[in-house]
């Protein structure tokens, strides 16, 4: 499908002033976070990167994907 190929905008939050250790996670998946903030990361991903994300994180607390 389409759905889980086209790429947009992934969204991780996590609790407050975890993003540094959630960045070195995302990182070691082999992803490129674009923008860390407080609460979270922000990545360019598929759904199938998202689901994948979803699984693997231990300080996330939600995968977003727009």
């Amino acid at each position: 499908m389409k759905l889980f190929t086209t790429e947009s905008r992934i969204i991780i939050t996590c609790s407050n002033r975890l993003s540094p250790w959630l960045q070195l996670e995302v990182a070691a998946l082999g992803f490129k976070p674009e923008r860390i903030f407080k609460t979270g990361v922000e990545l360019k991903g598929t759904l199938q990167d998202c689901i994948r994300l979803n699984l693997n994180l231990r300080c996330a607390s939600q995968v977003l994907f727009s």
